[in-house]
């Protein structure tokens, strides 16, 4: 049984077929991956075929079995084949005892360790190794530093446009195909071959993201979108290209998009080469286009796409209920887009009034001292901390549900990689941290949650691995990245309910920058209530936002307490009102409730020493409270007797495995070859990716 993927394997022949998606439901379909209606079958031709040329590969579906591996999926194959071999295991663990699982971790290291090629393919976030391509989601944190820069300048019309056009995550090219002859249809995955302006040389610009293009015989233009391959990565090949906005409506100043470079042709004609799944390239079709650089282009992943289109993404399939932590936001403001309406309102200075009555924020009504610094606030926080957290969570939450779909282990012509997972939880850490922070943490350039966390940590003395310093990473982060880390191990050894433990303590521990930004305002306004207007307007938006992405959570544990947090620190209180030992006291009654702990959150530090009555409380532990058991499914701790006999049993199958797989290996590359060589693709085959990452 266990052996049993060593030589039963077979071909993915998905396929799919449709009209073509308007822009906006294109944006919001590749956006979000579309969830599984049922469980995805997968099976190989042979395991050293996944080991070394997988076309199942990064958690994308291939459209031909033959295709050549795209640079995203290139190197990947060793995680499939792990995968594989563990859900073998899980049949074996029910036999050998519960102590088996910690064989499965051996296993997987066993199998990377016979794989040196593909280790270190993708490069570190935060000291976390992703396992798959997230250099586009991590690319976010672009747009949200430009909108952080443009806010700066007080341009506030230049950063709502960045905020809803994007310009660095999943950008869309759309090319114009000159009457092209038909009938003609060609499938999502299709690549586009052209030359980039300057080069002689043809590649591979992008692919084509369409559901489906099909024209008749009738003469006519017809449009195609097309995500072009990026000519640099954010976090694996150095810096952009900087080039002039290329959205629809040119902004006046220089944004970093990927897009540049890559289409060819400013204005101009050309022609494209489109190539189908499973075709050579010398069988692709010429077409005739054409492309405007500077109005062609807009992007599927943008910063307020996060919360418009949260009402289809944060559900685990469509109809299903939302996302547990998402919901209780719905339930305190009533609306899925709480974060674009909050962030609209205070780009546009005027007033939200959500349909709750909870929350609302008269930001025209409060800020009359003309300056722009308030409302910059409670724009750059209400990206980061409204739409990216939730984001973050979602993440989190597709990578259960996505390692809950495994097939039978037993049914041997259904394989189902836990790529998607692992996918899942990468994105989740890309969004964390972004590409700015580097592969350590150390760079201190970062906009998102991690960089608040560190920034919170050096005010209210929780830096460090023990959490005792004013300086340096955030305890948190080591907690929190810490904790992706788990989860990776117990997602790839098939752990899910394990993993649940990971993301709930990481939710949980993302919730005290949050904590500790109210109560640093809360403080500020009570104690240090500046005589200039903008200033305070500024200090009150800040507090107002940490609060509004707080509040829910706080209502969930005591509406009482929330509604006295949010009268102190709202949009428009009367600073003299403000008090900052009622919001602390309110907030620390919560604290085991929102799963958190007062070392955790710390005190209120100046440098030299607590602020006055700003103190740690001292409940709980630095560790904070415990992780519930998620264990609903088979669990991985057994009673008494058979463990050492499981163990021994698992340690000798990891050894007779890794014998196997390098005697095998061997007979297959022998000493003509190494795994590098085996694993480049054959030159006259394309591969054709049909989900985006």
């Amino acid at each position: 049984m266990v052996f049993g993927i060593l030589g039963k394997c077979a071909r993915n022949t998905s396929d799919s077929s449709g009209t073509q998606a308007p822009p906006v439901q294109l944006a919001r379909v590749e956006r979000s991956r579309p969830r599984r209606p049922q469980r995805t079958r997968r099976t190989y031709r042979n395991a050293l075929q996944v080991l070394g040329t997988s076309r199942v590969l990064a958690g994308m579906r291939t459209r031909n079995p033959g295709s050549q591996r795209s640079a995203t999926a290139k190197g990947f194959s060793c995680l499939a084949c792990r995968t594989i071999f563990v859900q073998r295991l899980r049949g074996v663990r029910t036999m050998l005892g519960s102590r088996i699982a910690s064989t499965t971790v051996l296993v997987t290291a066993l199998l990377a360790w016979t794989m040196p090629e593909t280790q270190a393919r993708f490069t570190p976030i935060v000291t976390y190794a992703p396992m798959t391509k997230v250099t586009d989601v991590a690319a976010l944190d672009l747009d949200q530093n430009e909108l952080e820069r443009q806010l700066g300048l007080g341009a506030l019309n230049n950063a709502r446009a960045v905020y809803e056009r994007g310009g660095n995550s999943l950008s869309i090219a759309n090319l114009t195909l000159v009457n092209p002859p038909g009938p003609m249809s060609y499938p999502q995955g299709t690549q586009v071959l052209g030359r980039t302006k300057g080069s002689a040389n043809t590649t591979v610009l992008g692919i084509l993201v369409d559901e489906s293009v099909t024209w008749g015989a009738l003469p006519g233009n017809v449009t195609i979108h097309v995500q072009p391959t990026p000519t640099a990565n954010p976090v694996d090949s150095g810096p952009l290209v900087k080039r002039t906005s290329m959205v629809t409506h040119p902004l006046p100043f220089p944004l970093l998009l990927r897009v540049a470079n890559r289409i060819p042709g400013y204005n101009d004609q050309g022609h494209v080469t489109l190539v189908p799944p499973g075709e050579s390239a010398n069988r692709g079709d010429k077409l005739a286009y054409k492309y405007d650089i500077r109005q062609d282009n807009w992007n599927l992943r943008t910063l307020q796409s996060l919360s418009t289109n949260a009402d289809t993404s944060m559900r685990p399939c469509p109809g299903c209920p939302f996302y547990a932590d998402f919901q209780t936001f719905v339930n305190y403001y009533e609306t899925t887009e709480y974060a674009d309406s909050w962030i609209m309102a205070a780009a546009l200075n005027r007033s939200v009034a959500f349909p709750s009555g909870r929350g609302n924020a008269n930001f025209g009504a409060a800020f009359t001292s003309g300056s722009k610094l308030g409302l910059a606030e409670a724009v750059k926080k209400g990206t980061a901390y409204m739409s990216v957290f939730m984001q973050i969570i979602r993440d989190l939450e597709d990578a259960m549900t996505d390692c809950d779909n495994k097939c039978d282990p037993d049914d041997l012509s259904c394989q189902d990689i836990g790529a998607e997972a692992v996918h899942s939880l990468d994105a989740a850490v890309a969004l964390y941290a972004g590409s700015l922070e580097g592969t350590d943490g150390t760079e201190n350039s970062g906009v998102m949650p991690y960089a608040l966390a560190n920034r919170r940590a050096a005010d209210f003395r929780t830096g460090g691995p023990q959490g005792e310093r004013s300086s340096g990473t955030a305890h948190v982060n080591y907690e929190v990245i810490k904790e992706f880390k788990h989860a990776q191990t117990r997602l790839l050894a098939d752990e899910c309910n394990l993993a649940r433990q990971n993301k709930w303590r990481i939710v949980n521990l993302m919730k005290v920058p949050l904590v500790q930004g109210v109560l640093r305002y809360a403080y500020m306004r009570d104690f240090n209530n500046p005589s200039d207007a903008p200033t305070r307007e500024k200090e009150q938006a800040e507090g107002a936002t940490f609060a509004a992405a707080l509040l829910p959570f706080v209502h969930k544990c005591d509406t009482a307490d929330a509604t006295l947090i949010y009268n102190n620190m709202r949009i428009g209180s009367d600073a003299n009102k403000v008090v900052f030992a009622d919001v602390k006291a309110a907030l620390e009654r919560n604290y085991g409730c929102m799963g958190i702990s007062c070392p955790l959150v710390g005190g209120f530090h100046n440098g030299q020493d607590y602020e006055r009555g700003a103190t740690p409380c001292t409940e709980g532990t630095l560790q904070g409270p415990a992780a519930p058991d998620f264990s609903q499914l088979p669990s991985s701790s057994g009673g008494s007797g058979g463990g050492n006999a499981g163990v021994a049993v698992g340690w000798i199958l990891a050894v007779c495995l890794a014998g196997v797989v390098g005697f095998m290996a061997y007979r297959r590359f022998g000493k003509r070859k190494n795994i590098a060589d085996v694993m480049k693709p054959p030159a006259n085959n394309l591969a054709a990716v049909s989900e985006i990452a």
